[in-house]
C-alpha cells in the first residue's frame, strides 16, 4: 500500500499557507470567519457526518488540500480508541498510515480523496482533531465544536460561494 498522505515540512506549510493560527481565538480575530453547521431547514435525508463529508469533497475538487495530521503523537491506547470509533474503511485507512505514512511532520498535502472521509469522522466524532487547509479558493476549517465546525475566510466573495456549496450539502455558515 502506499500513504493517502505527502509530509511538508513546517516551514513549506507556513510559506503555503495563507490563513492558519495557532488558537482559535487568534484566528476570529484576524480572519473573516463563520460556523459550518447542520441545517435544519434542508430537505436532505443524510445522516449528519455525511453532509460535512460531502462538503468537504466538495471543496476539495476546487483546491489543493493541506490538513494537520496528529497521528505521530497518539499512543497505543488513543491508537485503539480512534480505530474503535471509526468504520471498517476508515480503520483501513489509520492503519495504513499508521504502517506507511511520514510521521515526522504534522502537516500533509491530501493525495487522495478517499481519506477526507476519514479525516471528517475524525473530526466529527471528536476522535482526533484535524485542521483542514484549503488553498486556491482559501478556506480553512478548524476541528469541530458539537457538530458545529469554525471555518476562515480571506475575503466577502469565497464565503458566498462556499455558502452555495454547504447548502448544496444540507449545511449552512453562520455567523460567528
Amino acid at each position: 500500500m502506499r500513504s493517502y498522505l505527502e509530509p511538508i515540512k513546517e516551514d513549506v506549510f507556513k510559506e503555503t499557507v495563507n490563513i492558519r493560527f495557532n488558537d482559535i481565538n487568534q484566528g476570529f480575530s484576524n480572519f473573516i470567519n463563520g460556523i459550518l453547521e447542520v441545517d435544519e431547514k434542508s430537505s436532505i435525508e443524510d445522516d449528519f457526518e455525511e453532509r460535512f463529508i460531502n462538503f468537504y469533497k466538495k471543496v476539495y475538487e476546487k483546491n489543493e488540500v493541506i490538513t494537520d495530521f496528529y497521528l505521530k503523537d497518539i499512543d497505543e491506547t488513543g491508537v485503539l480508541k480512534i480505530l474503535e470509533g471509526l468504520d471498517y474503511q476508515d480503520r483501513l485507512i489509520i492503519l495504513n498510515e499508521l504502517k506507511y505514512g511520514d510521521k515526522t511532520t504534522l502537516y500533509f498535502k491530501i493525495k487522495d480523496e478517499n481519506i477526507i472521509r476519514t479525516i471528517v469522522s475524525l473530526s466529527f466524532r471528536e476522535l482526533l482533531f484535524c485542521t483542514t487547509y484549503f488553498l486556491g479558493k482559501d478556506i480553512t476549517i478548524w476541528g469541530n465544536y458539537s457538530r458545529r465546525f469554525p471555518v476562515f475566510f480571506k475575503d466577502e466573495e469565497i464565503i458566498k460561494e462556499y455558502k452555495i456549496i454547504a447548502k448544496s450539502c444540507g449545511l449552512k455558515i453562520s455567523d460567528y
